[in-house]
């Protein structure tokens, strides 16, 4: 009885000719299912990042901050949930650290807001712990090789627009909002989702091509500052507001 009030109460104070707008296609396409907002007119514009913000630091200079090498290969995995949260995919990612074939010798760096037990997992998973310091997420940013999101459902992921800010490519399963973010093949990576072969398949590839790393280096950055700098969203809210 109290769901159904509430979905009444909601069909009756949201009658109004409200505009409304989501950060990714995938979250729009959510809405237009819903019973309560179908009818009304959707948009899509990203959040924004603020470009001057993050620095592009010298990758060398950083990892010595961290004791890394500078030949050693390091993949980020970020979470501000904890690791068993269903939807992050750590499980996912444990899972393809199995299969992947491979005779490079690689790193995950794990930051996020809990830090396990080192006992449970293998040494070649590094707990950075949560961070809040804007300043040392860009210097781990610019350590990584690159970042891999094994989530089953994100709607636009600030770890991804900042890895790509960061020269960083993204590898991520091709559903949410993952695909307004990664051109895949272009600036990162996008599989099937929740294959873990073609996850492992995908980390391989980036893993022993140093030129293809470097070509979705170069396309990541250009593809935030084309269309996630905060100044061109300022620009697509004004549009809109003037439009309404």
């Amino acid at each position: 009885k109290l769901d159904y009030w509430v979905w009444k109460s909601k069909m009756n104070n949201f009658k109004s000719n409200i505009t409304i707008v989501a950060p990714s296609e995938w979250l729009a396409s959510c809405i237009k299912k819903s019973l309560i907002f179908k009818s009304n007119p959707i948009f899509v514009i990203p959040n924004p990042i603020n470009i001057d913000s993050w620095e592009l630091l010298d990758r060398n200079i950083e990892r010595l901050k961290f004791g890394f090498t500078s030949t050693e290969k390091l993949i980020l995995f970020s979470s501000s949930e904890p690791l068993d949260n269903f939807n992050k995919g750590f499980d996912l990612l444990l899972e393809t650290l199995k299969i992947i074939n491979t005779n490079i010798t690689f790193k995950i760096v794990v930051i996020g807001n809990i830090k396990p037990k080192r006992e449970k997992y293998d040494n070649n998973i590094l707990f950075l712990g949560k961070i809040n310091n804007q300043q040392m997420l860009n210097s781990i940013y610019r350590s990584i090789d690159f970042t891999v999101i094994p989530s089953r459902q994100e709607n636009l992921s600030n770890v991804a627009i900042e890895s790509m800010l960061n020269e960083r490519p993204v590898i991520a399963f091709n559903c949410s909002g993952n695909p307004d973010i990664i051109i895949n093949n272009s600036n990162g990576l996008l599989v099937e989702p929740y294959s873990t072969n073609k996850l492992a398949q995908a980390m391989e590839n980036l893993l022993s091509d140093i030129n293809l790393l470097n070509n979705f280096s170069k396309n990541a950055r250009l593809y935030i500052l084309n269309n996630f700098d905060s100044e061109i969203i300022k620009d697509e809210y004004t549009k809109l507001y003037k439009s309404i």
